[in-house]
């Protein structure tokens, strides 16, 4: 008895999307360990942007090539799974230089998790409705 396809499927498009999503993330965490301390709220922001115009192409792109209730369905999964594991890999990304704080980790994951996966779902759905909307008007909308 395994994963029925359609299931697979979902949770395959989540995976990838997390996957890019966290790595694009962890490479700004690691241009902040480079550079120090000095630059962190400039390559923050910049995080946050490239974040949010990566989820919002992406979404976009899903809106005009699948069904509206997957797409909303991946989105604020990969969303929720992004918040979480962003949270996480604040603690660890600094295990070299201290043990994990579970106090922090707990209060990162309570506080950091809705932002974040803010950040990922909100751009996501709203450009995947607005092209779904588009291509169902030019009578293109999946089936």
């Amino acid at each position: 008895m395994g994963v029925p396809p359609k299931a697979s499927a979902t949770i395959a498009r989540v995976l990838v999307r997390l996957t890019v999503l966290l790595l694009l993330e962890q490479a700004f965490v690691h241009v902040v360990h480079l550079e120090g301390d000095d630059n962190g709220i400039g390559v923050g922001l910049l995080s946050f942007t490239a974040t949010i115009l990566v989820s919002a192409l992406w979404g976009a792109w899903d809106g005009w090539h699948d069904v509206p209730a997957r797409t909303a369905v991946v989105w604020v999964l990969t969303g929720v799974a992004f918040g979480v594991l962003s949270a996480a890999l604040i603690q660890v990304a600094s295990l070299g230089e201290r043990p994990v704080d579970w106090s922090v980790l707990a209060d990162d994951v309570r506080t950091l998790t809705s932002f974040s996966a803010q950040l990922v779902a909100v751009p996501a759905l709203l450009a995947a409705g607005a092209t779904a909307l588009a291509a169902g008007s030019r009578g293109t909308a999946p089936a």
